[in-house]
């Protein structure tokens, strides 16, 4: 048998491959052993028998190398290569139209396109079952550094907020846009319980606390509330499904109101102890009708913005957006286009990061793998909720006081790295849908039971 495995295995070019071709082909080897044993056969006889059964070794070994071959979903690979070239398109015609820019403005959002893209492919040629066997020691290691960072040097505040890390001459980065990436390390997390009881889902959520924490540290209440949104989402996906040996409605019972209790008292305790900056508590004030925004604030300029703006072409104000607007090429670009170019050209962007977002959740639905639909999941959650809170603040249904993007076409190298990287991910998990099988239900241990 043994050369037999070995001939057939050399014509398997992916090496994730030969461990799942193994075990399965050994085990069909062993269970027509068995058969061929009841049927009176001497052992040796039974195996050879056996293996024979099996068929040519070079033959069998290159029709199953066909089936278990890393894929490429070359339509997720189309639509990234649209979005990508009406990114660049979009910040050259910015960049042309306000010379005060510079062309280094353009260069640089070049480069961080072509490096996103650069690391999405690093990304994608990863197993991404890593997550789930070291998410823990990334999430904690990462955890640490940025602590480190915030407490002891490196990060840089900004408008009174430590979210921007500064390392000798290199380009600064956001903190914030880093911890995106927790959300689908969270996900590797909760996979590393699957199968566990009660125990096990208290310490999937204290691991969802810890980018959380490091977001209010970071004195980023908002973007802290949405990490514990995402993960909330992620932690009821998995008690939903059955991951967790526990009732599942007590269980998401206590979870949620957990999660929206939490924030009111982070907040409440905040204001009352004075916990965040001066211009934070302005803003929390006007979320909580506390305080009204002036009539001449950016506010009432974006909510009214989409009745001056045409269907197609320049609007009545377009001339003055800029004026009106400091970040017309980074976190309010959709009021700038649609206001430029017409409300359709600017759909047309939030239809090709949705179009992302929907072909990741066809990937991710079609996975046979949990952890592979969890990750994927994960990175699409990401993507729709930053996109959603971008589109409300530019819409004027929530006041602009949170920083916001629109993913792959806002300025900004941080996020548009970690974006791409996301995609990387949701790649990895497509790449790797005939190399990673579908996991056995792990049974309850005795230790499981007490926990429970």
């Amino acid at each position: 048998m043994e050369e037999y495995m070995k001939a057939l295995l050399e014509q398997i070019r992916c090496k994730p491959a030969k461990k799942l071709v193994e075990q399965e082909i050994r085990g069909h080897i062993l269970e027509q052993y068995e058969e061929n044993l009841d049927k009176g056969m001497e052992e040796t006889l039974a195996m050879e028998e056996a293996v024979k059964d099996m068929g040519n070794p070079i033959e069998t070994g290159i029709a199953l190398d066909a089936i278990h071959k890393p894929q490429i979903s070359w339509g997720m690979i189309g639509i990234l290569a649209v979005l990508s070239f009406f990114s660049i398109l979009i910040q050259v015609l910015i960049g042309r139209e306000n010379p005060e820019l510079g062309n280094s403005y353009i260069f640089r959002h070049i480069f961080y396109v072509v490096l996103g893209l650069c690391l999405m492919l690093a990304v994608y040629r990863l197993d991404y079952s890593f997550l789930g066997k070291h998410g823990k020691k990334i999430a904690a290691v990462g955890g640490a550094l940025m602590f480190s960072a915030i407490f002891f040097g490196g990060a840089m505040p900004v408008n009174g907020s430590s979210a921007w890390l500064q390392i000798g001459i290199l380009p600064s980065v956001s903190l914030t846009a880093v911890l995106f990436l927790a959300v689908p390390v969270y996900g590797g997390i909760l996979y590393s319980y699957y199968g566990r009881g009660y125990k096990a889902l208290l310490k999937a959520v204290l691991w969802m606390l810890l980018p959380v924490v490091l977001g209010i540290y970071m004195l980023q209440p908002l973007f802290a509330g949405m990490l514990l949104i995402l993960q909330g989402i992620l932690l009821s996906t998995a008690v939903g499904k059955g991951w967790f040996q526990v009732r599942k409605f007590p269980a998401l019972t206590g979870i949620w109101s957990g999660i929206l209790f939490l924030p009111a008292l982070v907040l409440g305790l905040g204001m009352k102890l004075q916990w965040f900056a001066p211009y934070q508590m302005e803003r929390l004030a006007v979320y909580l009708g506390q305080k009204e925004l002036p009539q001449n604030s950016m506010y009432y300029f974006l909510r009214n913005y989409m009745g001056e703006s045409r269907l197609l072409g320049p609007g009545n104000f377009s001339g003055t957006l800029m004026e009106n607007v400091e970040s017309y090429n980074g976190d309010y670009i959709f009021p700038f286009i649609s206001a430029k170019y017409g409300i359709l050209a600017a759909v047309l962007l939030v239809a090709l990061v949705l179009a992302v977002a929907v072909k990741g959740f066809a990937i991710t639905r079609k996975q046979k793998n949990q952890l592979g639909r969890m990750v994927g999941f994960a990175c699409v959650l990401v993507i729709l909720g930053e996109t959603c809170i971008n589109l409300m603040v530019c819409l004027g249904i929530i006041p602009p006081i949170v920083s916001s993007f629109l993913p792959f076409f806002s300025s900004g190298g941080s996020n548009m790295v970690v974006f791409y990287m996301l995609l990387g991910l949701m790649l990895s998990v497509y790449r790797y849908k005939n190399l990673l099988p579908a996991e056995k239900k792990r049974k309850q241990t005795a230790a499981d039971r007490i926990s429970a």
